[in-house]
């Protein structure tokens, strides 16, 4: 099995878990999901956040607007495994792969 599909097999079906419990309004298998350690940040359509305090939050807001969800849908685009990170000082977040383009987060869990 590659690094990919080693990464897809744990971690795409607790992504879709979690992102279906937070489309019933509980956030909890979302925050577990991310890292509680800074540098962590959303960069949402709707609201942002930086640090654990602000990220956790945003995530609890976000499961407090839903309920009772009918449908959901996960379609994974693409998909990648790397093995070298940005440094600090480089431009962009590290992201774990697959994760969509608007969250990053460290580590990958």
């Amino acid at each position: 099995m590659s690094e990919l599909d080693d990464f897809l097999a744990t971690a795409l079906a607790r992504q879709v878990e979690a992102e279906e419990a937070l489309h019933n309004g509980d956030p909890e298998p979302r925050l577990a999901m991310w890292s509680t350690q800074d540098p962590v940040t959303v960069l949402g359509a709707v609201r942002s956040a930086s640090g654990w305090d602000e990220v956790s939050g945003l995530f609890r807001w976000l499961g407090s607007g839903f309920s009772d969800c009918t449908a959901y849908r996960f379609e994974l685009v693409a998909a990648g495994v790397s093995a070298t990170w940005p440094t600090p000082s480089a431009t962009s977040t590290p992201r774990c792969p697959g994760t969509a383009p608007h969250s990053t987060r460290t580590p990958c869990a």
